[in-house]
């Protein structure tokens, strides 16, 4: 009797259910299948830029205090907005932000300097036609001496440093800046020559937010004149450099923030070889070995695990100048240095083919010793080739030149404004330029295929490089599961 109530109420369970369910749209549910999903359209995270702030010195004003890092001077900053920003604001790094005026910003930093350009609507393309940020700062001390430039970065979670030097009178710092409210935590891995450094120190370095860690590569690696630094960070986004100073017996003989790379190719480019003082570096050399460091070099670092053979073509500007070929064999996961020699005064463009991705920078450096001798260098980055509209600031200090190089197998039409000129020009396959360019905001605007720029500083013999880079927060439509 028992059991024919029990089966009784199951009945009515079942058949009230079905009424139940009848009344209701379900999302189509498929066993071992794939549940639908929805799309959400997602607002690019606005733009931020991060700069480095001015040059750190170790040791204190004395050079004696150990652990002691402080900065030196101040960093003119100049930033430059577009017309459809809806606001712009500003801070130092650990400060509260402030609403700046555009399109055309320009002011001294003692810290690290963020940038943080809204579009509300999230409708404006990113990149350097929406905002742009460099800095340049001109320092002449007993301990660094040198012309500083730098692109101001937006954060990321990975990037690669490739340059450095760690023997006797070199100096390496890493300059991690975290603008978030997250902290992070960082990896590094160094490539060099022999391979990857197993070495303590490199893991779980802590970055807190709002803040600005400064690690001594020169302590960690000493005696390492050739490597490259990976760096990976959890929880909040990271711009960093490394900061490169030389010394001389005594004397201060340049100084450069090394930025990052372009992402690993199979094909590089790097802008901007402009070739000066090649007689009085020889000089130089021949008469003291402390200047021997004044050849120029390439730097390739393979990540992968098969070997990359590559192809360097150090490409002149016209027929007087006559470049070079460098082949080499790079190991996996390790850095090699090739020199660039034979090359007279002239402006140059180092196209790169590789049988595996690679990264690469090169060192060039800028020798007069007309009055006095001087000497400085700077590590220019590979950088990646873009089509579109790009802008760039030119700082009013110096002689400035934007270094225009053409990696594509096809002729570019490209108009350039501003700086003092506004013209339309066409660019051949393999080819580059270089224009003199004046103070203020100038513009690229290239047809279907994409150039690569960098932007040459000289102040009085000393150089600088503001590499020309897109920085962009991604959005648009993605497809959400709801569980």
């Amino acid at each position: 009797m028992i059991r024919r109530i029990l089966a009784l109420i199951g009945v009515l369970g079942l058949l009230a259910a079905g009424v139940w369910a009848s009344t209701l749209t379900l999302p189509k549910l498929y066993v071992g299948g794939l549940v639908d999903s929805n799309q959400i359209d997602v607002k690019p995270r606005d733009l931020a830029l991060v700069c480095p702030g001015p040059v750190v010195r170790a040791g204190g004003a004395s050079g004696t205090e150990l652990g002691v890092l402080d900065r030196v001077g101040l960093a003119k900053v100049q930033g430059r907005f577009g017309s459809s920003v809806d606001s712009i604001s500003g801070r130092q790094v650990g400060s509260e932000p402030t609403n700046l005026n555009g399109p055309s910003i320009g002011f001294d930093t003692s810290k690290p300097y963020v940038f943080v350009a809204a579009d509300e609507s999230g409708q404006m393309a990113q990149g350097s036609a929406m905002a742009t940020a460099s800095q340049l700062q001109l320092v002449n001390n007993a301990r660094i001496k040198g012309l500083v430039g730098a692109a101001c970065q937006k954060p990321s979670s990975e990037f690669w440093l490739v340059g450095g030097d760690t023997t006797t009178g070199r100096e390496s710092l890493l300059l991690l800046t975290n603008p978030s409210k997250v902290d992070a935590t960082v990896n590094l891995q160094v490539l060099s020559t022999e391979g990857e450094l197993k070495i303590s120190g490199l893991t779980a370095i802590s970055v807190p937010h709002e803040d600005t860690v400064i690690i001594p590569i020169s302590a960690l690696a000493p005696k390492l004149s050739t490597f490259a630094v990976h760096v990976q960070s959890t929880g909040g986004a990271l711009a960093g450099w490394l900061q490169q100073k030389a010394v001389r017996g005594t004397s201060a003989a340049g100084v450069d923030f090394i930025a990052p790379v372009a992402d690993a190719s199979k094909n590089l480019v790097i802008p901007g070889f402009l070739v000066r003082g090649v007689k009085d570096a020889a000089a130089l050399k021949k008469a003291n070995p402390d200047f021997a460091d004044l050849t120029n070099v390439l730097r390739v670092t393979n990540p992968g695990d098969e070997p990359a053979e590559i192809t360097a073509q150090v490409t002149g500007s016209d027929s007087k100048t006559f470049g070079t070929v460098l082949q080499a064999t790079i190991e996996p996961r390790s850095t090699i240095d090739l020199d660039i020699k034979g090359l007279a005064d002239g402006d140059y463009a180092i196209f790169i083919e590789s049988s595996a991705k690679i990264f690469a920078s090169a060192k060039l450096n800028r020798t007069n010793k007309t009055a006095s001798v001087v000497t400085d260098f700077v590590w220019l980055p590979s950088v990646s080739a873009e089509a579109g509209s790009r802008v760039i600031n030119v700082p009013a200090a110096g002689i400035s030149k934007l270094a225009i190089a053409n990696p594509t197998e096809k002729t570019v039409e490209y108009s350039i404004n501003g700086g003092g000129l506004a013209a339309n020009l066409k660019l051949a396959p393999g080819a580059l330029v270089s224009l003199l360019v004046t103070g203020g905001a100038v513009s690229i605007t290239a047809s279907d295929a994409g150039l690569a720029a960098t932007l040459i500083v000289d102040v009085d013999s000393t150089i600088a490089a503001i590499p020309m880079v897109e920085y962009r927060n991604l959005g648009g439509l993605i497809s959400v599961v709801i569980r």
